[in-house]
C-alpha cells in the first residue's frame, strides 16, 4: 500500500493519539489513585485492618497513658499513642515500608498489630544509625587514599609552577579516557565538568577560599572532601591509578568499584529512611575473599548471609581496628541482645533473625567474633 507523506504522518499522528487513549483508559479503569487521609482516618484504616483496638470508652485521655514513674502504658487505649507515632514518623515509614511479610491475601497474619510493626520500623531505625558512622569512616578512608594516590602520581610537586597551571583533577589525561558515555564521549569528560562546577559554585566555601587565596589553587586532598561518596565512587571508576589505591585496601579494583557500589547504595538509604531489612541491593559483581570465607565458615550454602553482615564483612577493610570493634559490640549490644534477649516478641523477633542471619544470641556473638578476628 502506497502513503503519501501526509498518509504516513498521519497514521502515526493517529497511532499517537490511540497510544494515548489507551493509555488514559488503562488508568482510568485500572489505577485507583491515594487520596489524602487525615490521622483519624488512618487510625480508623487500621482499626479496619485489626492492627489497632476499636475502643468505645471515650473518656480516656492522652495523660492517663503515663504511669507514676513516667513511661508510657499503651495498655488500656492505645489510640492517642498511636495517632502520635503517625504524626512523628508517617503512616508509610511505619506501616508500607515493613508490613509486607506480614500480609497474605490482602489479610495481616494472626497476631500481628500496629505496635510490632512500629518495633520493626525501631529496630531497623537502630541498624541504620550505627552503620552510618562506619560508612562514614570508610569514606574518609577511601578517599584520603584516592588523593594521596593522586597527588603522588600526578601532583602538584615542589618544581610545579602556578602559571597556566590546570588541577591535576581536572586534566582529562589522568583518567581513563577509553571509558564512554552515551554520547560516545569520554566519561571523565563529564566528570570534569562536573569538578569545575563544584569548584565554581564553591568559591566562598571556607578551605577553598583559604587555599586559592594562600596558595593560589586547591589541591586534590582539599577538593576530595567536597564529593558526594557517589561522586568520590564515579572518580575512582574513572581513574588510571585504581590498582594503586586497591592495594591500598588488598582488593582487586573490580572488588573495590563492586565494594563502593554496595556501600554507596547502603549509605543512602541509612540516611534516606529506606527499610534495609527487606532491601535489595545490586549483586556483588567481584567475590570479596572475606564474604566467601565467612559464607563458608557459616555455612550459607542455600541462604544470604543478610545486608548487615554483608555491610559488616564489607566495612572490615577500610575501620580502623578500634573503630571496627565498636561497631560490631554496638551490634551485639543494641541489636541482637536487645531483639533476642531482653525484648523478644512474638512474629517480630524470629522475623528480625532470619532478615540478620542468626540463629541465636551466642549464634550473632560467634559471628561478629569471627569478623573482628578476621585476618
Amino acid at each position: 500500500m502506497v502513503h503519501s507523506v501526509y498518509g504516513i504522518w498521519g497514521d502515526l499522528e493517529i497511532s499517537r493519539n490511540l497510544k494515548k487513549l489507551c493509555t488514559e483508559m488503562y488508568a482510568a479503569f485500572f489505577i485507583a489513585m491515594k487520596p489524602f487521609k487525615d490521622y483519624d482516618e488512618q487510625i480508623k484504616i487500621l482499626q479496619d485492618r485489626g492492627l489497632l483496638p476499636i475502643i468505645t470508652d471515650t473518656s480516656l485521655t492522652n495523660s492517663e497513658l503515663v504511669d507514676s514513674n513516667g513511661c508510657i502504658s499503651i495498655s488500656s487505649n492505645p489510640i492517642p499513642y498511636a495517632k502520635t507515632l503517625l504524626q512523628s514518623y508517617g503512616y508509610y515509614n511505619i506501616i508500607n515500608l515493613y508490613n509486607k511479610p506480614f500480609v497474605h491475601n490482602d489479610t495481616y497474619d494472626k497476631d500481628m498489630d500496629f505496635f510490632k510493626l512500629m518495633s520493626l520500623h525501631e529496630i531497623d531505625t537502630i541498624i541504620k544509625s550505627l552503620l552510618y558512622s562506619p560508612i562514614f569512616i570508610a569514606e574518609q578512608k577511601i578517599k584520603t587514599t584516592i588523593a594521596h594516590s593522586f597527588a603522588q602520581k600526578y601532583g602538584p610537586f615542589d618544581s610545579t609552577s602556578l602559571t597556566n597551571y590546570v588541577e591535576p583533577y581536572l586534566d582529562s589525561s589522568n583518567y581513563n579516557r577509553s571509558l564512554k558515555n552515551n554520547s560516545n564521549k569520554p566519561q571523565c569528560n563529564d566528570l570534569i565538568k562536573h569538578f569545575t562546577k563544584i569548584l565554581t559554585d564553591n568559591t566562598k566555601y571556607p578551605p577553598f577560599k583559604h587555599y586559592q587565596t594562600k596558595h593560589g589553587h586547591i589541591p586534590i586532598w582539599v577538593f576530595i572532601n567536597k564529593l558526594t561518596f557517589g561522586e568520590m565512587r564515579k572518580m575512582f571508576e574513572v581513574l588510571k591509578i585504581q590498582q594503586n589505591i586497591s592495594n591500598v585496601f588488598n582488593l582487586t579494583p573490580s572488588e573495590l568499584r563492586s565494594t563502593l557500589i554496595y556501600l554507596n547504595n547502603v549509605r543512602n538509604d541509612c540516611a534516606h529512611g529506606a527499610n534495609f531489612f527487606q532491601q535489595t541491593y545490586p549483586a556483588l559483581k567481584s567475590s570479596i575473599k572475606i564474604i566467601s570465607d565467612f559464607e563458608t565458615t557459616f555455612s550459607f550454602q542455600n541462604s544470604s548471609i543478610g545486608n548487615l553482615f554483608t555491610c559488616l564483612c564489607l566495612l572490615k577493610p577500610f575501620l580502623p581496628a578500634f573503630d571496627y570493634f565498636k561497631t560490631c559490640d554496638s551490634y551485639f549490644n543494641e541489636v541482637f541482645k536487645t531483639v533476642i534477649s531482653t525484648h523478644p516478641m512474638p512474629i517480630i523477633t524470629p522475623y528480625v533473625m532470619k532478615q540478620l542471619g542468626v540463629a541465636s544470641l551466642e549464634d550473632a556473638q560467634n559471628k561478629l567474633f569471627y569478623l573482628k578476628s578476621y585476618k
